[in-house]
Order: structure tokens, then C-alpha cells, then sequence
């Protein structure tokens, strides 16, 4: 009697990750990922401007460093298709859309709505 060996398994991961809804993220999804990660990266022009002023400057800009933060971890929390960055992302892009109303800002406006509607049709794809 010959023993055979047991077949091999395979090591490789997937590499689609599956989300709540069993498919993989959306585009639209990976697309506000990237462009926001490339905004967090030139607020900081900025940021480190109103640190040259002192005093006021530097109080704005920490409010603002922290904002930056938040927003990255949001866009990671994105990326990776959380609920609670979910929410915090509608709640966030809500009030930007508000600033932009108030400071008459059309162009701003209209890309804080679109993105609000986007993460809306797809918000049943979160976990």
C-alpha cells in the first residue's frame, strides 16, 4: 500500500476583500479614498503658513491639524469600509457643504453634494 501525500493548500490570499455585502469596495468609494489622502497631504501648506503668524495662528492651526487627522482616519476608515466612518464622513462632508454654502463657494459645493449622494447610494456596502 503507497501513501500519498495530502494535496497541497494553497497560501495565497484572495485579493478582492469582502465587505458587508459580500462584494469588493466600490470605486467611487477607493476614488474619494485617494484624491482626500492627496488633500490631506497639501492642507498642510497651510497649516504650517498660519503657524508663521504666532499666537492665533498657531491655536488655528492646531484646530486645523486636528481636523486634518480626523479626516485621514475617516478615509482610511473608508477605504476599509467601516460603518462609523461612514457616518463621520456624511457628517463631515455635510458640514462641508454648509461652509461652502455660507462662504458662496459653488464649485466646493457641488463636489461636497455629489460625494454626500455617492456614499448614500452605497452606504448598504458598509459593515
Amino acid at each position: 500500500m503507497s501513501s500519498r501525500p495530502p494535496p497541497a493548500r494553497s497560501t495565497r490570499s484572495s485579493t478582492t476583500t469582502s465587505y458587508a455585502s459580500g462584494q469588493s469596495r466600490p470605486l467611487g468609494v477607493s476614488i474619494i479614498c485617494v484624491l482626500g489622502g492627496l488633500g490631506f497631504l497639501f492642507a498642510w501648506i497651510p497649516i504650517l503658513q498660519l503657524l508663521a503668524y504666532g499666537g492665533v495662528g498657531t491655536i488655528l492651526a492646531f484646530v486645523f491639524t486636528v481636523v486634518n487627522v480626523g479626516m485621514l482616519a475617516v478615509l482610511v476608515g473608508l477605504w476599509n469600509m467601516q460603518g462609523w466612518a461612514l457616518t463621520w464622513a456624511l457628517i463631515l462632508y455635510g458640514l462641508s457643504a454648509l461652509l461652502d454654502l455660507v462662504t458662496l463657494n459653488l464649485v466646493g459645493l457641488l463636489i461636497s453634494l455629489v460625494i454626500l449622494a455617492y456614499l448614500l447610494s452605497v452606504s448598504d456596502q458598509f459593515a
